[in-house]
Formats: C-alpha cells, structure tokens, sequence
C-alpha cells in the first residue's frame, strides 16, 4: 500500500468497541498491525472488526478494489458461576458444571475444597479431577462415601475461565 492510506480511519468497528474505542495502525507498506481497545476496560460482548479499503492505495496509486479483511471475537470480563451436583450413579462423586468454558486451575485437586459433610465420609480435597466437557468438571474420590442427604459446601478457588477472569 502507498503510505500514509491505511489509516486507524479505515477500521471499523462494531460491538464493544463501536463507540470510543482507540485504535492505532502500525507498519506497512505490506504487513500492518491494528491494535485496539474498547473505551470501557469492562465491555462485554462479541466485537467486529473489519478493513474499509476506501481510499487506499496501492504503491503505484492505483484504487485499493478488493474487500479488507474482518474478523470477530469476544470481550469476555465475567467470571465464571458454579453449579454443582452428586452424580446419581456414584456415592464418590460431584458434578461442577461452570457457567462457560474453564481454563487454567481446573484440574488442580486443592482448588476444589468440601465442606460441611458427615465425618468420616470423604476427604475436603477430591483425588481426582475428570474433564466431562469444556465447562463441566467431575471431582472423585477413591474411598470413602459421600452420604444422601449430607449438606455440603463445595469451595471452588484457584481456576479461571478461557479468557482468564477467575
């Protein structure tokens, strides 16, 4: 592109950050880099940026005629919520269903602590975690009980979803 015709003025955007968003355009003449933020640090939601080629040029001045590229992704500054239930199938496990797709921390034993049950029955800490799906995890015990009835608190600390809100 001829310098100086790809500018922050031919970035449009949607979403998050359509209103007050800035936006700088580095490098050139072949290979630009778009960097971006929504105005609010907290935006939520699916964002849309795309490349109006109006009034950009080639290094010959020739009319930019093709289509700029887009692309879509998603704020995301919500923590995950916990749902949590005993497998019907198993006095020795507990279902977490989180609100969206987990990420780091997830697997780890010590971040899943239960409370609350009659004594004797399990240990606070699972010994195992299992992956059912992309936001449902299954805490295991290899002894003892979890008994019918029993009140529990489950705990859950140290994980984070995909997009790394805790």
């Amino acid at each position: 592109l001829q310098s100086g015709s790809f500018t922050a003025s031919n970035v449009l955007t949607s979403g998050p950050l359509a209103a007050g968003a800035s936006v700088n355009v580095t490098g050139g003449p072949t290979v630009f880099t778009v960097e971006f933020s929504p105005a609010n640090p907290n935006a939520e939601g699916e964002a849309t940026v795309a490349v109006d080629t109006t009034g950009m040029t080639d290094a010959l001045g020739n009319p930019v005629t093709s289509a700029g590229p887009q692309a879509t992704f998603r704020f995301d500054n919500t923590a995950p919520q916990v749902v949590a239930s005993i497998d019907s199938h198993t006095t020795r496990s507990i279902t977490i269903s989180f609100s969206e797709a987990m990420g780091a921390g997830v697997l780890n034993q010590l971040n899943y602590t239960v409370t609350g049950l009659t004594p004797g029955s399990v240990t606070a800490n699972p010994d195992l975690i299992e992956i059912v799906d992309g936001d449902t995890v299954r805490l295991v015990w290899t002894s003892g009980m979890l008994v019918y009835g029993d009140m529990a608190m489950i705990t859950v600390s140290g994980t984070e979803d995909q997009a790394g809100n805790a």
